[in-house]
């Protein structure tokens, strides 16, 4: 499955290049602490590499800063990385309505090389995007992936984002921060198959370190061991897109837990993950999936599975979630495991982290419908998270409660 990635802003310019650099070492590319060991790494690369070992990817920003240039610029990646593949604006007023609203002519430039780039790939399959979900390029991914979507309807679409739930700061910054997270989230919710969500005290308390780039070291051996079903020929006992395309369409946010494979009780530990969870009576997984890498059979892989659900199957919601629960191995790779959960408290502790109950500063609005955004269209994306939700409050039930009823 071919992917095409877009770094957006400069989260995404520093969590794709880290993640660029982490597989092109495995994969043999680049020399360093993974190497590629089996031929069938080598075989597989193209999937996210081109012939000339240059990554599949597009870097695009709009924001008057070289933060997000000097991650990519700065990184092992930075001398395989397309020059041409690099498109910023840099009149942006650091809200995500400028990018939604008036970077039309950037996304338009980008989408034509989306088709260029796209006309040479074999199998073409998916999209997958890096981007902060509360900072000013979020608008500017919520716009890309709306246009990718128009052209492109029968793909697959990934993404993967950080958000600072309780901003540090003015009431201005918060409220600036609020605004740019709850306008994306209706884009995504209705424009994106499969999301991550990390959120930044929660990575920083498992990286137990606020130092950004040992941070996204954490997050970005997440992102290479979910690909890692893409990048080798392994075997798989269930595919992952699994988890995007189930019953309930709209509930596709996940997040991570990352570990070694000697700490495989610790693999749902909420307190691993990059995401927030909560532990509550309530509160329940909703699907997920463990990506095992290493020397390990598939009859080993599938016993730790087993054992693990029959111990925390009250931890989980309506049996039709729980058949998501699946697990793929045989990566090369040191040994090392890897969930990708939902749980319903992730999605439910925004009302609260966000402050949906209070209202916003006029001013704020005002430099929002200033970009081009109707007021109207910032109470139906309040609207259209509060539903959100209140779709994922209904399978928070305490263990005991009747699981049939959560299945289509």
């Amino acid at each position: 499955m071919t992917t095409l990635n877009y770094f957006v802003g400069g989260f995404g310019a520093a969590a794709g290049s880290m993640f660029f650099t982490e597989i092109a070492r495995e994969h043999g590319i680049l020399p360093g602490r993974v190497e590629c060991k089996t031929k069938n790494l080598l075989e597989y690369k193209n999937k996210f590499f081109d012939d000339f070992n240059r990554p599949r990817a597009i870097y695009l920003d709009n924001k008057n800063e070289e933060m997000g240039t000097k991650y990519l610029n700065d990184s092992p990646i930075a001398k395989l990385f397309d020059s041409s593949n690099i498109f910023r604006d840099l009149n942006s007023n650091g809200l995500s309505s400028q990018g939604l609203f008036l970077s039309g002519d950037l996304i338009n430039s980008v989408i034509e090389k989306t088709r260029k780039e796209i006309e040479s790939y074999d199998h073409f399959a998916a999209f997958q995007l890096f981007f902060n979900l509360s900072d000013y390029s979020s608008g500017l991914a919520a716009g890309l992936y709306g246009k990718l979507r128009e052209e492109y309807p029968d793909r697959l679409f990934i993404g993967h984002s950080i958000m600072t739930r309780k901003e540090k700061g003015s009431q201005e910054q918060i409220d600036q921060s609020k605004f740019n997270a709850v306008v994306t989230f209706t884009h995504i919710i209705e424009n994106l198959d499969f999301v991550t969500l990390t959120d930044k005290e929660s990575l920083q308390a498992v990286a137990k370190s606020e130092d950004f780039n040992k941070c996204l070291s954490f997050l970005v051996k997440g992102y290479s061991d979910y690909t890692s079903v893409q990048r080798s020929n392994g075997k798989k006992t269930c595919s992952l897109a699994k988890l995007a395309y189930n019953a309930y369409p709209r509930l596709h946010f996940y997040t991570f837990t990352k570990m070694v494979t000697d700490k495989i009780d610790d693999l749902f530990n909420p307190n691993l993950s990059f995401g927030k969870i909560i532990i509550s009576e309530k509160d329940n997984y909703i699907g997920g999936a463990g990506i095992f890498r290493g020397n390990y059979s598939t009859y080993q892989v599938e016993d730790i599975m087993t054992l693990y659900g029959q111990k925390s199957i009250s931890r989980f919601g309506p049996t039709s979630f729980r058949s998501n629960f699946v697990n793929l191995t045989q990566c090369d790779n040191e040994n090392s495991c890897t969930a990708v959960i939902a749980h319903t408290s992730t999605i439910t502790t925004l009302k609260e982290d966000l402050n949906l109950d209070n209202q916003i500063d006029q001013s704020i609005k005002a430099r929002f419908t200033n970009d081009g955004m109707d007021e109207m269209e910032y109470v139906e994306a309040e609207s259209n998270l509060n539903d959100l939700i209140t779709e994922y409050e209904q399978y928070s039930c305490p263990p005991g409660t009747d699981e049939d009823e959560g299945e289509s």
